[in-house]
């Protein structure tokens, strides 16, 4: 969005609360005039190590994601009175997921402040037509948008997440930075949601989707 600089900065002057979220491609370029805004954060999107993020992304995808986190822990330091955030934010896809410690360790070296763990969102194709009844029946529209988002997980996907997130959730070393999007989700509940996407959060507990995914 070209005129990102001057929205940050009204926001900000405004007094509000202001977080962006990106894929890090025109980070780098940007990053020193961010800071300068006075932004509270800023989170990276960076699902996995390089090569298997340029393979979900685009080739040098991982190099501008990391080439922008550096440029804005670098501007940063040099402006101390700044409050802003650096985070990398990590989505568990089952084809990446046994990457997660690496990036996890390669994240922490570099400087962030935290990481966020995000699940997959995604939908079968017979959830998708069911939405698409739904709609035409309460509305007469016929929504198209949920294609974007199937996805057939395969079948050892359910048991990678969920082996990844136990071990993750056990380290002491990284209590405090990793934060998790669904933080009161089980290994078992990941791998019940992994196993069957109708299944948007775990028995008994808060369904989050009324306030993150409208």
């Amino acid at each position: 969005y070209p005129e990102i600089i001057p929205l940050v900065s009204c926001i900000v002057r405004s007094g509000r609360s202001c977080w962006l979220v990106t894929n890090g491609t025109h980070l780098a370029e940007k990053a020193e005039a961010l800071v300068e805004t006075g932004i509270q954060g800023i989170t990276v999107s960076i699902d996995s190590t390089e090569e298997a993020h340029d393979r979900e992304r685009g080739h040098g995808a991982f190099r501008s994601a990391v080439e922008g986190v550096r440029s804005l822990l670098k501007y940063r330091s040099a402006r101390p009175r700044t409050k802003l955030k650096v985070m990398v934010g990590m989505v568990l896809l089952p084809q990446n997921v046994e990457e997660a410690p690496e990036l996890i360790r390669q994240m922490r070296a570099l400087g962030v402040d935290r990481m966020g763990i995000e699940r997959l969102q995604y939908v079968s194709e017979e959830q998708g037509h069911q939405h698409e009844a739904v709609f035409q029946e309460a509305f007469q529209l016929k929504p198209t948008s949920w294609k974007a988002i199937v996805r057939q997980i395969q079948p050892d996907g359910p048991d990678k997440v969920s082996e990844i997130v136990a071990k993750l959730r056990a380290s002491e070393e990284l209590r405090g930075f990793l934060e998790w999007g669904t933080p009161r989700w089980t290994a078992e509940d990941y791998f019940r949601y992994y196993s069957d996407p109708t299944e948007t959060a775990p028995q008994n507990k808060q369904c989050r989707f009324p306030w993150d995914s409208v």
